[in-house]
C-alpha cells in the first residue's frame, strides 16, 4: 500500500509539473499574442494617421486652389501700379482711414504688407525660401537680403538709403493715398498717419497739391541749417542733419517687413469696419454706375461735361464699364395698300377656313389685276380708244388715220 501511495504521489507531482508547464505555455502565448495586438494597432492607427493626415492635405491644397482663383495673376513687375487691383485699393484706403482715424499708422503698414504679399496675387512676389529672401521679377524669383530690401533695422544709412528697394512700393501706396484722400473723413486723420504717408510717398506729394480733396504736401521738418524737405533721393548730408527723416523712415520700412513675417489677424474690428465702409461704398457706386448708363441709353449721346467727370471718378475707383448697347426697337410695319382686310389681321389669332379661303380668293383676284396692268404695259400696239387733247382737238392718230383713207 506505501509504494501504490507513493506511486500516485509521484504521477500527481508529474501531472501538477505538466500542467504548471503548459499553463506557461499558454500565458507566453497569451502575452505574445497580446504584444502583436498591440503592434497591429499601432500600425493600423499610423496608417490611419497617414490616410487622414493625406486627405486633409488633399482637402487643403483644394481649398488653396479655389481660393487662388479669385487671386490675380502675378504682373511682370510686382512695383507697377496695376488696374486690375483698383477694388483693393479702395480697400485699403478704407481699412486705412479707419487706422488713421485712431492713429495706428504702424499696424496698418503691417496688415498692408501682409494682404499685399500673400492675399493679392496667385504667388507671393516676396517670398521666404530658405531663410533667404526672393522677389518676383519678370517670372523668376532672384535672390536678395532683407537688408537691401528694407534696410537696416537699426538705422537708414545715408549713403545707400535711395537704394532701399521698397521704396519701389511708393507707386501702389500712391494709388492708396489718391482713393484715401477722396473720403470724407481723411481730413480727420491723426498727424502721424500722415505723416508715414508723406515718408512712403516720398516726392509723390507733388501729384496730390491740390486743395480739394484735401492737400498731401511734403514733410517738412527743422534742421540745423533750416528746413529741410524729405525725399527718398535725398544727398546723405540731409539724413545726418535731420535725424528725424532717419529714425521715422526705419519704423515705416521695418512695419512693413513685420508684415511678411507676422500676418495681422483679419479679423481685427478697424479692418472689418474697413471692409464693411468698403463694400457699401462699391454699392453706392455702383449706383452710379448704373444711373449714368440708363442717361446714355435713354439720350443716346457720349458723355460729355459733368457726365464725363462723373464716369472718369468712377473708372478711377476701377468700378466703370461700357455700357451694352441697348436694342433698337421693332419698326411697325405698316399694311400696304393692296393688302385685304383679312391680312391685317394679328398673325398670332387664330383664323377659321371661311376667312382663310376668302383671303386666297382675293389675292388671287389682286395678283390677277396686276398680271392684267403688265400686259397692259407690255402690249406695243397703240391705243384704239379716242384720247381728247387738253386744247379740245382730235388727237393726232386719230388724224393720220383719217389722212390714210
Amino acid at each position: 500500500m506505501a509504494e501504490d501511495e507513493k506511486s500516485e504521489l509521484r504521477s500527481l507531482a508529474e501531472l501538477n509539473e505538466t500542467f504548471r508547464t503548459f499553463t506557461d505555455q499558454v500565458l507566453r502565448k497569451l502575452d505574445q499574442i497580446l504584444e502583436m495586438r498591440e503592434t497591429v494597432r499601432d500600425l493600423c492607427e499610423s496608417r490611419l494617421q497617414r490616410r487622414q493626415a493625406a486627405s486633409d492635405r488633399k482637402r487643403k491644397h483644394r481649398e488653396g486652389c479655389a481660393a487662388r482663383l479669385d487671386l490675380v495673376i502675378m504682373p511682370g513687375d510686382i512695383w507697377r501700379r496695376d488696374d486690375r487691383l483698383r477694388k483693393k485699393y479702395l480697400e485699403w484706403a478704407h481699412i486705412g482711414l479707419q487706422f488713421g482715424l485712431v492713429g495706428d499708422w504702424r499696424l496698418y503698414l503691417q496688415y498692408l504688407a501682409d494682404d499685399w504679399n500673400n492675399h493679392t496675387y496667385r504667388k507671393k512676389p516676396l517670398a521666404k525660401i530658405s531663410n533667404r529672401l526672393h522677389r518676383w521679377d519678370h517670372g523668376l524669383r532672384h535672390e536678395g537680403t532683407w537688408c537691401d530690401m528694407f534696410g537696416s533695422e537699426r538705422q537708414i544709412c545715408g549713403k545707400n538709403a535711395a537704394e532701399i528697394e521698397w521704396w519701389k512700393f511708393k507707386w501702389h501706396f500712391s494709388s492708396i493715398v489718391s482713393v484715401m484722400r477722396r473720403l470724407p473723413l481723411f481730413g480727420s486723420v491723426h498727424a502721424d498717419f500722415l505723416t508715414a504717408i508723406r515718408v512712403m510717398l516720398g516726392d509723390l506729394h507733388t501729384l496730390y497739391d491740390e486743395d480739394n480733396p484735401p492737400c498731401i504736401g511734403p514733410w517738412v521738418v527743422g534742421g540745423l541749417d533750416g528746413k529741410a524737405e524729405f525725399a527718398h533721393d535725398m544727398p546723405p548730408e540731409s539724413w545726418s542733419k535731420v535725424p528725424e527723416f532717419s529714425m521715422v523712415s526705419m519704423h515705416v520700412l521695418q512695419s512693413f517687413r513685420r508684415g511678411l513675417h507676422k500676418p495681422v489677424d483679419p479679423d481685427l474690428e478697424l479692418v472689418r469696419m474697413g471692409k464693411a465702409a468698403c463694400t457699401a461704398h462699391l454699392a453706392e457706386l455702383e449706383k452710379r454706375v448704373l444711373h449714368l448708363h440708363f442717361w446714355m441709353k435713354l439720350t443716346g449721346e457720349p458723355c460729355t461735361g459733368e457726365k464725363a467727370e462723373e464716369r472718369d471718378s468712377l473708372e478711377d475707383f476701377g468700378v466703370w464699364r461700357h455700357p451694352v448697347n441697348a436694342p433698337s426697337p421693332p419698326e411697325k410695319r405698316l399694311p400696304s395698300p393692296a393688302t385685304s382686310q383679312y391680312e391685317r389681321s394679328s398673325s398670332g389669332s387664330a383664323t377659321s377656313p371661311r376667312k382663310r379661303s376668302l383671303r386666297e380668293s382675293r389675292r388671287r383676284q389682286e395678283t390677277g389685276i396686276e398680271a392684267e396692268e403688265e400686259e397692259k404695259k407690255e402690249d406695243p400696239q397703240p391705243s384704239r380708244h379716242l384720247v381728247p387733247c387738253p386744247s379740245g382737238s382730235v388727237a393726232p392718230d386719230v388724224l393720220a388715220k383719217v389722212k390714210q383713207v
